[in-house]
């Protein structure tokens, strides 16, 4: 029979299938006989055994590829995490991802303050000596601010991804840790 994930998680290694005949199926990571892990929304082939699915197969022609239409929300992938945490975890972006939004809101804060620091304020000062060096001031104060919000994402974007896929759910997913 053909069906949709409708829902997996790692924690209980088990998931939903709504087949084609409008039943919904139970599943068990164990009955998975593809190489690539099951998602939402992936078309499957699979057998029925009472109200569970056996033997499930990805169906010919579905997407093994990145998903990014439920990208915040449901299952979060420790490589989008890692990227994002590399890339932009100066805003928090990495933290938004996860669902960690408390430690998420302040380094977006601390991340517009860089912003201000760093070019807007420095912009309002006129030309003369005695304002290039405070606009100089508070532009390397922003640099430093930026600079202690970008190693703080690159480290934990390196964590993300160093992580097995296990540790990384338990610990960033489920236990929602925080910082480091």
């Amino acid at each position: 029979m053909n069906g949709q994930i409708l829902d997996f998680t790692i924690q209980t290694s088990s998931g939903v299938i709504s087949g084609e005949d409008g039943n919904r199926y139970d599943f068990v990571a164990s009955q998975w006989k593809d190489s690539v892990n099951p998602s939402r929304g992936m078309r499957v082939d699979f057998e029925v055994d009472g109200n569970n699915a056996v033997s499930i197969y990805r169906a010919a022609g579905a997407a093994a590829g990145a998903d990014f239409s439920n990208i915040f929300s449901g299952e979060k992938n420790k490589m989008v995490a890692g990227v994002l945490g590399i890339v932009l975890g100066w805003l928090g972006i990495h933290k938004f991802y996860l669902g960690i939004t408390g430690p998420a809101k302040l380094q977006a804060i601390g991340g517009g303050v860089a912003i201000v620091l760093t070019w807007i304020l420095p912009s309002l000062f006129g030309i003369s000596m005695a304002t290039f060096f405070i606009a100089a001031a508070l532009s390397t104060l922003g640099y430093l601010v930026w600079l202690a919000l970008w190693v703080v994402g690159l480290i934990e974007g390196i964590m993300y991804l160093t992580k097995s896929d296990e540790d990384f759910e338990q610990i960033y997913v489920v236990g929602k840790k925080p910082w480091f």
